[in-house]
C-alpha cells in the first residue's frame, strides 16, 4: 500500500509512502480516496497528511501517464482533480505535513490542506513547474492555487513557475510553521490537530465551502474563458523528455 492510515483519537494521520517520489496516478487517487472515506466517518474529527522522508509528493507519475492514449489520461487527469477537490472542500480540518520535495500536483495537493507545517530545508523543493513545462493551471486546480497562495505572490509562483524552498514558502505565508526535523514535523502536525479537535464540525463544514467555493465557481468560468485544448498529443510525454 503506497498510502496507510492510523487512528490517533479523533484524528486520521494519511501516511504517502511509496518508497520512491509519492507520484500521483489514478491507483494512488484511488487510494487516497478510500483513505477520505475512512475520514469521512463520525469518529473522525480531523486530517492530517503527512508525506515520507525526501518526498510529499513529486506531483503527477511521469513514468506510467505519458505511455497512455488520449482517453486514458484525460481519464487520469480528471482523477486527479476531483482528488485535489476533494481534498480542497473535505468538510473537516486537513492539515499537512512536508519532509521533503512538494512539486508540481504534489504541491497543489500540499496547498489543497488547511494548514500547512514544513521541514526547513535547502535540499527540497516546492513550486508548480506546469506552466514551464507548457500544461496551464486551469479550473479547480487553479482554485487551489489561488486559496493557497497570497495574491502578490501568485503571478511568480503560478504563473512564472519559480520553485523555492520550504523557508521561502514560509516567508511567502503558504507555509504555517517550519521545524527543524521530521520528528518536529510530526509533533506540531499532531499538535495542530490537537487544537482543531475543539472546531465545531457542522460549522467548520459550512464556513469552509462558504469560503472555498467562490473560487471553484470562478476558475470554472476562467477556464471556459481559456479554451486551452493540448497539441500533439499527451502533454505529459513532452514533460518527461524534459
Amino acid at each position: 500500500m503506497r498510502i496507510q492510515t492510523e487512528k490517533r483519537g479523533a484524528v486520521l494521520v494519511i501516511r504517502l509512502d511509496d518508497g520512491k517520489a509519492n507520484a500521483i496516478g489514478p491507483d494512488w487517487c484511488a487510494e487516497l480516496g478510500t483513505a477520505l472515506d475512512e475520514a469521512e466517518s463520525d469518529e473522525i474529527s480531523v486530517v492530517c497528511l503527512l508525506g515520507r522522508d525526501g518526498f510529499f509528493s513529486g506531483g503527477l507519475d511521469l513514468k506510467a501517464l505519458p505511455q497512455l492514449g488520449p482517453a486514458e489520461v484525460g481519464q487520469a487527469f480528471k482523477d486527479f482533480v476531483s482528488t485535489m477537490q476533494r481534498v480542497f472542500l473535505f468538510p473537516k480540518p486537513v492539515v499537512a505535513g512536508s519532509v521533503g520535495h512538494a512539486i508540481a500536483g504534489g504541491f497543489m495537493l500540499f496547498l489543497a490542506a488547511d494548514y500547512r507545517i514544513a521541514l526547513d530545508s535547502d535540499e527540497h523543493q516546492y513550486g508548480l513547474n506546469e506552466v514551464r513545462n507548457g500544461i496551464p493551471i486551469l479550473g479547480a486546480t487553479a482554485a487551489i492555487c489561488r486559496c493557497a497562495v497570497p495574491a502578490e505572490y501568485q503571478t511568480s509562483v503560478i504563473q512564472f513557475s519559480e520553485m523555492g524552498k520550504a523557508r521561502s514558502c514560509h516567508e511567502r505565508k503558504i507555509v504555517a510553521e517550519l521545524c527543524s526535523t521530521r520528528e518536529e514535523v510530526e509533533a506540531a502536525l499532531f499538535a495542530k490537530a490537537e487544537t482543531l479537535l475543539a472546531v465545531e464540525r457542522e460549522a467548520y463544514r459550512a464556513t469552509k465551502i462558504g469560503l472555498r467555493s467562490p473560487y471553484l465557481v470562478s476558475s470554472d468560468l476562467a477556464r471556459s474563458e481559456a479554451r486551452w485544448v493540448p497539441s500533439g498529443g499527451n502533454p505529459l510525454a513532452r514533460v518527461a523528455k524534459n
